[in-house]
């Protein structure tokens, strides 16, 4: 197992390189218009699937409107100093307003240099908690139930939520 400042290589690299694609994706998504007349994007985490919990009509309300829709926030699992931030979303699905594109990618490549920043500099932070440093406060809504299940990317854990 290679290490960096303490932390696996392999969480780094896979960090980065899904921040990457998914800017890569949107930015040529935009390009030739695919998300056009589209009010709603969202992206489930690869290792999770819906369940019957999860339900479109969740997401059209005056309250969500065109914000970044997102599990509810959670503690951070590492001490302050390592990621600067205290909290982080958990993304196994997320969404928000289709005309939020342009704004969505910008937020992306300000993570991207956050994180190559920090691990730079010895510390460590990940999508989570770029995520919750990142989105902006007056545009989110927290669910307390998402509807997916899956299993937890590092140890394969069973979770529903």
């Amino acid at each position: 197992m290679t290490m960096l400042n303490g932390y696996q290589v392999q969480d780094i690299v896979k960090n980065l390189t899904e921040m990457s694609v998914v800017r890569s994706f949107f930015h040529y998504a935009l390009e030739e218009n695919w998300f056009d007349g589209c009010d709603r994007i969202f992206k489930v985490s690869g290792r999770y699937t819906l369940t019957d919990k999860f339900n479109t009509k969740d997401y059209e309300n005056d309250i969500v409107g065109d914000k970044y829709v997102v599990s509810k926030r959670m503690l951070s699992q590492f001490a302050h100093g390592i990621t600067g931030v205290d909290q982080q979303y958990m993304l196994r699905v997320y969404s928000f307003g289709g005309n939020r594109i342009r704004e969505f990618i910008l937020l992306l490549e300000d993570m991207i240099a956050h994180m190559q920043d920090r691990v730079n500099a010895g510390g460590y932070i990940d999508i989570e908690h770029l995520w919750y440093k990142f989105l902006p406060r007056d545009a989110i809504v927290e669910f307390d139930r998402t509807g997916v299940k899956g299993l937890v990317a590092p140890n394969g854990t069973f979770i529903e939520n």
